[in-house]
């Protein structure tokens, strides 16, 4: 089941942007995001787990610069959104491979509906972010930047927990 969510997440993140790379006809960046999800999944099985990292970092950099470009922003979200959820994945593929078989059914639903919610909250903010837009004065940006890292760090420290 998890190996199916990775999958799942692995072509959502990639294929996402590799379909608006494309359609922006920049076929060599949208077929090199499309070969780097194959990459991506071969050194997964191959159980390299530090290949995660760079593949989340060019994800994150493609829809940045597909962003600054101006590529729709839904598709670069959803690649993010993808690439985040791969991710994680594969951290915790790599960790369940030390737990007992009695572990993993517990564990597994466990953290794919936490990850599946945070997906969910991250999708309706982000989508509520696009469409609504408020001007802020410097001072107040400031203050919800600080606000909102502060929130992210307790959820993150209550999921390190266990939650509820």
């Amino acid at each position: 089941m998890t190996w199916l969510a990775f999958i799942i997440s692995l072509l959502m993140g990639c294929g996402a942007l590799a379909w608006a790379y494309l359609s922006a006809g920049l076929q060599v960046a949208g077929i090199g995001l499309a070969c780097l999800s194959l990459l991506w999944l071969l050194t997964q099985w191959r159980q390299w787990t530090w290949f995660a990292g760079v593949g989340l970092f060019v994800l994150t950099f493609a829809a940045g610069f597909g962003m600054w470009i101006g590529l729709p922003a839904g598709w670069m979200l959803a690649g993010v959104l993808g690439g985040l959820m791969a991710w994680d994945l594969s951290d915790f593929l790599a960790r369940l491979r030390f737990a007992d078989e009695e572990d993993k059914h517990s564990v597994v639903p466990a953290h794919l509906t936490k990850l599946g919610i945070l997906l969910l909250v991250g999708l309706l903010l982000s989508t509520g972010a696009m469409l609504v837009q408020v001007r802020f004065s410097f001072e107040w940006a400031v203050f919800l930047a600080l606000f909102g890292a502060w929130g992210v760090s307790l959820l993150v420290r209550w999921l390190r927990r266990g939650g509820a």
